[in-house]
């Protein structure tokens, strides 16, 4: 996550929603002494210092890379988290959830028996970006349209780089998908509609049109 006090936001880093990308991008406009950025795995963090000449830091009260804005809400001043543009990353639930399974893929036989043993932690960001069930953010940058939302919220928050030049060219976790769309049964489908409902009903995502398509079940 970051706390960025010249331009005034807050990022929450979500999951598999190209949120390490993002928060590279707009670690360049942060200030090294002033700001805080959460610390990466170790070779992101590499790309970060190569890219943009900036580390993340130390966990502070509490605040962690992927942090819910409960926690943050609750440690900033109450200024600081009314005034601020509260930032995060979201991605289409059922395309973020297979991301993630490839992401892990290596310990598991296929997509229906790896989402049995760990739906309850892998079905969403809803958790993150929400405080008492009610999302919290003023600005989401959609996966699907991440140039262009990026584009935006850099006249948002006039900021003097824009942010879809960055984006556009950098990539931190390309080759876990090896392909596009795994086989999937129909009641893994039902499973991830039922566990990540609330996110999926605020943003309208539908079940990718391959399934839709062709009956897996």
């Amino acid at each position: 996550m970051i706390i960025n006090h010249k331009y005034k936001f807050i990022y929450f880093k979500t999951k598999k929603t190209a949120s390490t990308t993002i928060e590279i991008a707009l670690s360049e406009v942060c200030n090294q002494e002033t700001d805080y950025m959460t610390k990466f795995r170790d070779i992101d963090e590499k790309l970060r210092w190569k890219l943009v000449r900036k580390h993340g830091k130390p966990a502070l009260h509490g605040m962690t890379n992927h942090i819910n804005a409960a926690h943050v809400k609750n440690v900033l001043p109450e200024k600081t988290w009314n005034t601020y543009t509260k930032i995060t990353s979201v991605r289409n639930t059922y395309d973020m959830i297979i991301s993630k399974y490839y992401w892990e893929r290596d310990q598991h036989r296929n997509f229906d028996h790896w989402y049995g043993d760990f739906r309850k932690s892998a079905h969403c960001n809803w958790d993150i970006y929400s405080i008492d069930d009610v999302p919290a953010m003023d600005y989401y940058i959609r996966y699907e349209n991440v140039v262009q939302d990026c584009h935006r919220l850099s006249k948002l928050l006039s900021l003097p780089v824009d942010l879809s030049n960055r984006i556009s060219k950098l990539k931190t976790k390309d080759g876990f998908r090896k392909r596009r769309w795994p086989a999937i049964n129909k009641s893994s489908l039902e499973k991830i509609a039922i566990d990540a409902k609330k996110e999926i009903d605020f943003f309208d995502y539908k079940i990718p049109h391959v399934y839709m398509e062709n009956d897996n079940g």
